[in-house]
């Protein structure tokens, strides 16, 4: 088993955290954690594009996305390589793509209905394999891309998100 990378954004701190890294190594945390950011604030009629900050390359083991507020409604997530597609940040959701998403796809395109909850573990044992296409020998750019494409959405949003990936290399 390689390194073990979590990100959270969200609002609510758990507490306490337990991390397993490792077979046999816990560390239990009431801290902050260095991976948690703030939940996902997208704006009526508009998507959002998330740096996820992680290796360059490695398995993607869990992604979960779930709206905490705002009128609920069906969401499509797309995880990437790169942001040629959609620039990181918010956009109109009518934007359309730069390039040709399929080809920078992590995982296929998921969507979930309005009031649930999206969340993605792979029934193999290593995840979903990626190295980010945005790299070169001079710009090593550690992160992958969650877009979030709200459905109809006629007010605010949030979300919390949760990714979780195995890396062999920094």
């Amino acid at each position: 088993m390689g390194k073990l990378i979590a990100n959270w954004w969200t609002d609510v701190q758990p507490s306490p955290v337990t991390i397993f890294s490792g077979r046999n190594s816990v560390t239990t945390s009431t801290t902050p954690l260095s991976g948690m950011n703030s939940a996902i604030t997208i704006a009526a009629g508009n998507l959002e594009c998330v740096k996820v900050i992680s290796a360059s390359e490695g398995y993607v083991m869990q992604i979960a996305l779930v709206q905490t507020a705002g009128t609920p409604v069906p969401f499509v997530m797309e995880v990437l390589t790169n942001s040629m597609c959609y620039p990181v940040g918010e956009s109109p959701v009518s934007t359309t793509p730069i390039g040709t998403v399929p080809i920078y796809r992590i995982l296929q395109q998921q969507s979930a209905l309005s009031g649930t909850t999206l969340d993605i573990t792979p029934d193999f044992e290593r995840g979903w394999g990626y190295k980010n296409s945005g790299s070169d020998s001079t710009n090593n750019e550690r992160a992958f891309f969650v877009v979030i494409i709200p459905t109809g959405a006629a007010t605010e949003t949030k979300w919390d998100l949760y990714t979780l990936v195995e890396s062999n290399h920094d």
